[in-house]
């Protein structure tokens, strides 16, 4: 089902049963806004699977400090506070809580996250079955609150608009379109015994006319976020731009590659220091700041300072030699090879049928349990991302035999991450997202105006006819950046 969005409307989707005990329960509260309440408990349900690698739906923190701003009327005669409505939600069983930690060790703050009740979890689902099964369309009708959700989304559109409106013109476009009929049939078909992947599919299939000119940029990674950026890989099949398909081309390995141009930089600048040039820290600062925009979001200064005062202090040159071995892992493609051949040798990954296994903590779920992988380099990959971005002081059993293969990059790592672990994931995706937002997409753009260019974080994708252009000029520019033929995928949408 399609909304037809008329001017000072907002539609939002919600799974049936959601929206009849919502809608049942509103009646017997005069104190509770159907419209407010039924926002969050989009949100909520929205965001739980917003990451396209997941299915299963997971914990969502919410801001109350900012909800508060956003979506509290207590200024008008009618009073209404988010938190209300989230305690309201809980107490009929709709959502679940529990305290939720942020900015660890840098002033700790205490909110809440929350998750859609499983039916087994909530008494109210004893009834369920009086309840009809499918999704709704919610208009949502409070003139204020549509006023406010819609201001919000400006806003958050403003940064890009700013900086990358030669790809925010595209996402104003109406010529994608996404053949919902068929898309659902699809789902139904082939998700009709798997309830979360056939949820998070018609979630999204249904709230595509709403939210696909929703964007912004004004995340710590500092990446282009918009709606095609979390579709399922099996959705964007049936999306197209002006009746024809889309192609993308995704670099292959691409947070390890820019992993490996800071490694480069930290050995440039050990050599400095051994040539006695006074100015060594100085390069390495002005080297990392110059990768990305506004250089305030992670603490550069004591990165620098631990990577000169406590690394370049304890190398040698057979350590740069190891690290340059590592880098030629990634820059051939072989790295997720050699890790997922060890990890097998091991038992680490084993294989059942036609799929792979390995135990990974997952901090969306925050479990440690088996997850599968329809190959073994796709299951080396997971574990190597993990190695590199885990906290030094907790990692599982499967980083640990990585550590043990890199000993001496885990010793870089692990300096990198020393102020906190979270600072190298974002310090990647920055150098990745100025490099590929503020530099290939521009320069690409300026050659060819006229051309379909959409970003989703490491790959450029364009229509059907216009693939051949936009890969020869991102091959490019790409050799140009590291200084070797870089390997791209390119897939249908």
């Amino acid at each position: 089902m399609i909304a037809n969005l008329k001017r000072g409307s907002y539609f939002i989707s919600l799974p049936q049963f959601l929206y009849d005990k919502l809608k049942e329960s509103c009646k017997e509260d005069e104190n509770i806004s159907f419209d407010l309440a039924a926002y969050l408990l989009f949100l909520i349900h929205s965001k739980s699977y917003s990451d396209k690698d997941i299915d299963k739906k997971y914990w969502v923190a919410l801001n109350a400090a900012l909800l508060r701003k956003l979506y509290d009327t207590t200024k008008y005669k009618i009073k209404y506070k988010c938190s209300e409505h989230l305690k309201f939600l809980e107490q009929i069983g709709l959502i679940e809580s529990e305290p939720h930690i942020y900015n660890k060790g840098r002033g700790a703050s205490s909110s809440r996250k929350y998750r859609i009740c499983d039916y087994d979890k909530s008494k109210h689902f004893e009834t369920s079955k009086s309840f009809s099964s499918g999704n709704q369309i919610v208009e949502i009708k409070n003139k204020r609150l549509i006023r406010k959700i819609l201001k919000n989304n400006e806003k958050r559109k403003v940064s890009a608009n700013r900086t990358v409106p030669y790809l925010t013109k595209w996402l104003n476009k109406d010529d994608f379109k996404l053949d919902e009929q068929a898309a659902l049939k699809y789902v139904n078909d082939t998700y009709s015994d798997e309830e979360d992947r056939r949820d998070k599919r018609t979630l999204y299939i249904e709230n595509f006319e709403m939210m696909k000119k929703d964007y912004s940029r004004d995340g710590k990674d500092n990446r282009l976020h918009h709606y095609f950026v979390s579709a399922p890989s099996d959705i964007r099949n049936f999306i197209t731009y002006d009746e024809s398909r889309l192609i993308e081309l995704d670099i292959k390995n691409s947070q390890p590659l820019f992993l490996t141009k800071l490694l480069k930089l930290i050995i440039d600048t050990y050599f400095l220091k051994q040539q006695g040039n006074e100015d060594y820290k100085k390069y390495l600062y002005k080297s990392i700041t110059n990768s990305i925009n506004n250089k305030d979001v992670i603490d550069i200064s004591t990165m620098v300072y631990y990577i000169t005062t406590i690394l370049l202090n304890s190398m040698d040159d057979s350590d740069v030699q190891n690290i340059n071995q590592f880098c030629n892992l990634i820059q051939s493609g072989l790295i997720y090879e050699k890790v997922g051949e060890k990890h097998f040798d091991l038992g680490l990954v084993w294989k059942d049928g036609d799929l792979f296994y390995a135990k990974l903590y997952n901090k969306k779920t925050n479990q440690l349990k088996a997850h599968p992988f329809t190959n073994l380099r796709k299951c080396a990959k997971k574990i190597t991302i993990n190695a590199l971005y885990c906290n030094p002081k907790k990692h599982n059993q499967a980083v640990r035999v990585f550590r043990e293969m890199f000993p001496v990059v885990t010793k870089v790592l692990d300096v990198l991450k020393k102020n906190s672990h979270k600072d190298l994931p974002i310090l990647l995706q920055r150098m990745e997202s100025k490099f590929i937002l503020d530099t290939c997409c521009k320069k690409i753009s300026r050659k060819h105006p006229d051309m379909v260019l959409i970003s989703r974080h490491d790959s450029l994708s364009t229509t059907e006819d216009k693939a051949a252009i936009l890969k020869t000029d991102f091959q490019r520019l790409l050799n140009e950046h590291f200084g070797f033929e870089v390997q791209l995928g390119e897939e249908y949408w």
